[in-house]
Order: structure tokens, then sequence, then C-alpha cells
């Protein structure tokens, strides 16, 4: 009897750890595993010792022990059923503990994924808006072209961006907008089929180009006319021109922006463009080929705008997969549950499928802001070949005007000559029969007039090549028209 009591006293000991208010989910798990450890073990001991004492009170009602050992016997089979419905309502209330904790962790990381989803969500937005909104597709286009004007202006005058900056600010730390307008408008003189921008096109260029701040630094001017690049497939990065026998610095992986260092060259072994240039990512420097003998692209243009584009398109892609994990997660989590009927676990599987909901809003909003960029992508090319036609057709207008100038001017100098021819043989006419010889007269207007013959067949040969040069040109338009 004492050591069935002994036991007792030791089952009666375990208690319930109380969990604090924050616990981590594995501290969490490990006090539930002890709990139920200690809880498994006490039962143990508890059981162990009711046989004991079953079998001793078999014993005592068979007549070997007296009435007052069995009436101790039975007082303690009863403490020991008391103790037992203990153990198994702490064990109710460790699982209840371990059910509330596991719906709350459920809840809380279902309610974290959904919250970064939407946060997600408005920051993607918020960075489409720059392609999506009014005029921020225009002010790409337009710096664009601006950059490209200053890029000719600075070839003619053979200035550096570095020498064109200090001029534009005067020597101080930020370039305002009227010195980059000022400069820009100056070319409608001078490259008017270059220069094609309007006042207001010119300020939105400036507006993209600050930021929407008052001046522009050096550094931002500069990083404008960087040569650099996007690799489009991968390639290897090696340390010399030479491709044959050169060690390889390491690969370039694709979408990775390097700075182009040198003109690009051709490779003589093999005739390949190849250009030194220097990764971004890790500072890496070598030579890489521009495109294969077989077509394939290595490297394309880096621009502002691409750079923007390809970084939308990872945001909206990150977007979709986080919204594709968020689904996945409570349709998973509601299912794990669906035979739940009572309990922490029950009230949670409702609250998990009420948040699907919220799901399903920044799923729509993901296809509806998809359809935006798409539209705005193709609203941005067709400015940019509305600008390019723009371009075109300046030029071509220039082009027609030189043409038409040069024909004129060229038709006005074989009718001074004929102006010159004609009045001589009206005068030999009117002066035959006279006594005079009129035999030298007459062979100084024939070489006159072979010369004006001679001189007039050139200049039109001249103009039909010019026609010639523009024989392609067909409906309406300057060089049309010029011809």
């Amino acid at each position: 009897g004492a050591e069935g009591a002994e036991g007792a006293e030791g089952a009666e000991g375990t208690k319930v750890p109380v969990a604090p208010a924050v616990l981590r989910p594995d501290e969490m798990k490990s006090a539930c595993e002890k709990a139920g450890n200690a809880q498994m073990e006490a039962r143990q001991v508890v059981v162990a010792a009711q046989k004991l004492l079953l079998s001793r009170q078999k014993d005592a009602k068979n007549g070997s022990g007296s009435p007052s050992v069995l009436e101790e016997i039975n007082r303690q089979l009863e403490q020991l059923s008391k103790f037992l419905a203990s153990l198994d309502k702490h064990r109710a209330a460790v699982k209840e503990q371990e059910h509330k904790f596991v719906a709350q962790r459920l809840l809380k990381d279902g309610s974290d994924q959904i919250a970064q989803l939407e946060k997600m969500f408005e920051a993607t937005t918020e960075r489409a808006a720059l392609l999506t909104e009014d005029g921020g597709m225009s002010g790409v286009v337009f710096l664009s072209h601006a950059v490209d004007c200053l890029k000719g202006m600075m070839k003619k005058s053979s200035k550096t961006p570095k020498e064109l900056f200090a001029e534009l600010s005067g020597g101080k730390e930020e370039m305002p907008e009227a010195a980059f307008l000022a400069t820009l408008k100056s070319l409608e003189e001078t490259a008017p089929d270059e220069m094609t921008l309007s006042e207001e096109q010119i300020q939105l260029a400036f507006k993209r180009l600050s930021g929407g701040k008052e001046g522009v630094s050096e550094s931002t001017f500069l990083d404008e006319f960087r040569i650099r690049y996007f690799c489009t497939t991968t390639v290897t990065m090696t340390d010399g021109l030479v491709i044959k026998g050169g060690k390889t610095v390491r690969k370039v992986d694709v979408n990775e922006i390097l700075e182009g260092l040198e003109e690009q060259i051709k490779e003589e072994n093999l005739g390949l463009m190849r250009v030194k240039v220097k990764a971004e990512k890790d500072g890496k420097e070598g030579y890489v080929t521009v495109a294969g003998n077989q077509g394939t692209v290595f490297l394309e243009n880096y621009t502002a705008y691409a750079a923007f584009q390809k970084s939308l398109e990872s945001d909206l892609k990150m977007l979709q997969e986080a919204t594709k994990e968020a689904t996945k997660y409570i349709d998973a989590k509601v299912e794990e549950l669906r035979q739940v009927r009572v309990g922490p676990l029950f009230e949670t599987k409702s609250d998990l499928a009420k948040m699907k909901p919220r799901v399903l809003k920044v799923q729509q909003g993901y296809s509806d802001l998809k359809k935006k960029v798409t539209q705005a992508e193709m609203k941005l090319n067709a400015a940019m070949e509305d600008e390019k036609k723009r371009r075109l057709e300046a030029a071509d207008r220039k082009a027609a005007a030189d043409l038409v100038e040069d024909v004129v001017k060229m038709a006005g100098v074989e009718e001074e000559k004929l102006s010159k021819v004609y009045p001589q043989g009206e005068q030999l006419l009117q002066n035959l029969g006279g006594d005079e010889n009129p035999l030298a007269a007459i062979e100084s207007l024939q070489k006159d007039l072979a010369s004006s013959q001679e001189s007039l067949s050139l200049t039109t040969g001249k103009i039909r090549e010019k026609m010639e040069s523009i024989k392609g040109q067909t409906g309406k338009g300057p060089l049309s028209e010029a011809r």
C-alpha cells in the first residue's frame, strides 16, 4: 500500500505548465511535449499502483488479510481513480492549450502572410503608377530624346558629359531647369532635324531627370550618358579581346547590368563584335561578345525604361507567386481542419476561411494592374513610334528643302549662262546680210552654245541623280513633294 501511495503522490505532483503570454513556436512545442511526457509517466505510475493494489485487494478478499487492510486498499484505489481523473483532466487541458496555440499560430501566420501580400500589392501598384499614370511615360520618351540631342551636340563640340554639366550648371553642384531648357531650345536653330521637342516636352524631360526637384546633380546627369548593357543570354566574360586561349573571368547571368568601358571592337579571328565591360553586381571586368554568328544576342543597350520595365515585370511576378502561396496556405489549412467540429481549431477554420476574400481582392487587383501595365506599355510604344515618326518627318523636311534648294541653285546657274548666250544669237541674226563677215561671230556663238549645252547636260544629270536618291518615296510627304 505504501508503494502505491508513493506512486500516487508522484502523479498528483504533475502540473500543466502555464505558457507565458508570448511563446515562440519551438518553445510551445517543447513545453507541450514535456507536459505530455510527464503525464504519460505519471499515468503509468498510477496504473502500475492500481494493478498492485488490485492484486492485494484480491488477496485480502480471499482471507489472507485483515478487514482494515482491505478497507485501506479500497481507499487507496479510490484515491488512484481520482488521480487518473485529474491526469485526464490535465491532459485535456494541455491538449486544449496546444490547440489554442496552434489556432493562434495559424491565424497569425495567415494574417501576416496576407498583410505582407497586401503591402506588396500596394508597393507594386505605386511603382507601376510611374508607367500607368498620365505623363509618366511621356517623360521617359522625352528624356531619352533630349539626351540623344545632347549627345549629338557633345559630339560636334568634342565635349565630355562632365564638361557639359559644368557648363550647364555654371560650375555649381546642380544644373537648373532654365539652363537645360535653353540649351535644348537652341538646337531648334542649329539642328532642327534633330531637335523636335516642344518647350513643354523639354520641361517633362527635366522633371523626369530631376525626380521633380528644382535641380539635377552631376552624378544623376552623368548617369544618363553612361554606356550600359543588359545581358539577354548567359555569356562568358573573358580577360582579353581574343576568345581563343583567353581566361574565363566568370559567367554573366541574364538581366545583369554591365557598364561599357570601351567602344565595341571586332575580334578578327571569329569576326565577333566584343566590348570591354564592368559588371555592376561585383565590379568584375572583362570582354563579352555582343552577338553570336548565329544570331544569338547576348547584350542589349540599357535604357532607363527597359530597366524599369524589367524591374516591374519581376515585381508583378513576385506578387503573383505570393498570391498563389497565400491561397495555397489558406486552402491547405482549411482542408486540414475540415473534420474538426469543436474547440479552438474549429473557430480558426472559420476565421481562416474569412481571410480568403482578402486574397481574392489582391488577386483581382493583380489582374487589373497587369492589364493597366500592358495597356500603358502599348501606349508608350505608340508614343515612342509617334516621336520617331516626328523626328523622321523633320529630317525629311530638311532633306527635301535642301534638295530643292540645290536644284534651284543649279538651274539658276544654267539660266544665267543661257541668258548671256541668247542675246548674242539674236544680235547675230539681225546682222546677217550686212557688210561684216559673220563667220567669226557664228563660230564664237557655237562654242558658247556647245559649252552651255554640256553644262546643262551635266546639271540635268545631277538633278536626275538627286531624284533617283528619293525614287522610293511614294505617297504624301516632303520628299515626294520635292520630287
